[in-house]
């Protein structure tokens, strides 16, 4: 996973010409966590991304941000059960 998240941190550093993008750390902030605190993290990540996507619904119409925010809203649910 880190290897995945490297690689698109080099990628999105080519498209934008920059230097870096965000802070450059080895690993996730909830490394060294237990699992529970983590799912809590990643939920909590979850349910802040469906708001924002909610919040902006209206300004845009996009059947694709659509889509996305009912996939995660579909994870939640799932995890929860």
């Amino acid at each position: 996973m880190y290897a995945a998240i490297a690689s698109h941190r080099s990628v999105m550093t080519s498209i934008y010409g920059q230097e870096k993008i965000g802070p450059q750390t080895e690993t996730v902030p909830w490394a060294h966590c237990s699992p529970e605190s983590r799912e809590r993290v990643l939920k909590e990540a979850i349910r802040e991304a469906i708001d924002v996507l909610e919040e902006s619904r209206k300004a845009f119409k996009s059947k694709r941000l659509e889509v996305l925010r009912k996939k995660l809203t579909n994870v939640l649910i799932d995890t929860d059960q």
